[in-house]
């Protein structure tokens, strides 16, 4: 009749092509010209809409009968997770619940799988419904906010599929004896100084070595290059990883629930997350890194020499096909892009859990001396020039 319809709809809807609406009702009233929406739509209609579509996310799990905790507007559960942590939060749960139970993160879905013959119906029979990862913080930012190739981690499932079948056979045995070598080599300075130690008859924070070990033997093994970390040296590649680490024990990332929440509740500030993640110090760090690996193995597939030890960028080099010659239509074999972001993926995945394992196992031989002395024993008996082989013959 002259005017327009007004529709109440979300304002983190994305506007032009390609239009989702989140959630959207039918709640519309004429707008004449010259009128405002609040002359338009009457005050206890407007609030009824509102209440409707705050709640409506959250009607998803409890209409597939799903039970959880009741969730907030917006928030979700958040708040409860943030109060207790999110492994307390999920044991809470479990107990209310059952082993099967549903939960909000912002207006994001969760669902909570403790059964075990559920999760290997899903995990195996219909692991084809079931092949991606949802958003998992940091790790699903940084690929996208600074233009690099994810890492398997993150990776969907058309690369990481492929990437997994032309990286398995680098992972045989056989290979792996190959980088035997570079890591004899760094465990040969870690004895020295733990000798040094010993020695000096001091307390040593086992930590801080192990970290240099870790991080001396990924850059030789995933990165190809020979930094004697351990010493006190370092280059731009393993004081950006140092960057990294130093980033996620601050906490200065960002956690996974309060990205979660905002990305989830508020769309329209992906942009000024990504921003802020391209701006940040462990941003361009992780760039650099992506960078260097770049860098490091063009120029190793442009020269007629390998090196003589295999490394773990060799073995991916080896499965490599140039991403130009137009023999990458089958996903077959990894491009250079991939392998960088898959020894990113290594480094920062290998580095903290190989470090911590080390130390603690190290604080538990020192705390149980009759089980150091048993492992002394059989490590003497068992081991030869190939250590690999002797891995397989000490039980204990």
């Amino acid at each position: 009749g002259g005017g327009f319809d007004v529709c109440l709809l979300p304002l983190s809807s994305p506007v032009g092509d390609g239009l989702r609406l989140y959630h959207c009702y039918h709640v519309c009233y004429p707008l004449q010209v010259g009128s405002s929406v609040a002359q338009s739509v009457p005050p206890l209609d407007m609030q009824i809409a509102i209440a409707r579509f705050l709640a409506s996310p959250y009607r998803l799990l409890s209409n597939h009968g799903i039970r959880g905790p009741t969730p907030l507007p917006l928030l979700g559960n958040f708040l409860s997770i943030n109060k207790v942590g999110h492994d307390r939060f999920l044991e809470e749960q479990i107990e209310t619940f059952g082993k099967v139970f549903g939960y909000y993160v912002g207006t994001t879905p969760k669902v909570a799988i403790t059964d075990v013959e559920i999760a290997k119906e899903i995990m195996v029979k219909e692991f084809e419904n079931f092949s991606d990862r949802g958003f998992i913080g940091p790790p699903s930012l940084i690929p996208k906010a600074l233009g690099v190739q994810p890492g398997m981690i993150v990776s969907s499932v058309e690369i990481w599929r492929p990437g997994r079948r032309a990286l398995t056979p680098s992972f045989s045995a056989m290979k792996m004896k190959l980088m035997v070598p570079l890591i004899k080599k760094s465990t040969g300075v870690l004895l020295d100084i733990l000798g040094g130690f010993a020695e000096s008859d001091k307390s040593v924070e086992v930590f801080g070595v192990y970290g240099g070990f870790t991080m001396e033997t990924l850059m030789a093994t995933a990165f190809g290059q020979d930094v004697a970390v351990q010493r006190g040296e370092g280059d731009q590649v393993s004081k950006a990883a140092d960057t990294v680490f130093r980033a996620a024990e601050e906490g200065s990332a960002l956690s996974v629930d309060v990205l979660g929440l905002i990305l989830s509740s508020f769309p329209c500030l992906e942009p000024l997350i990504l921003r802020a993640v391209r701006n940040s110090e462990a941003g361009s760090a992780v760039k650099l890194m992506n960078d260097s690996a770049i860098h490091l193995i063009e120029a190793r597939m442009q020269s007629q020499h390998p090196p003589k030890v295999k490394d773990l960028l060799q073995l991916m080099i080896d499965a490599t096909v140039d991403e130009d010659n137009g023999d990458n239509s089958s996903r077959k074999k990894l491009t250079s892009t991939e392998i960088a972001g898959f020894s990113v993926d290594f480094f920062l995945a290998g580095y903290e859990t190989t470090a911590t394992t080390l130390g603690f196992t190290s604080y538990l031989l020192a705390m149980n001396t009759h089980v150091q002395e048993k492992l002394q024993v059989e490590i003497d008996e068992y081991f030869e020039e190939n250590p690999v082989s002797a891995l397989i013959m000490m039980r204990y």
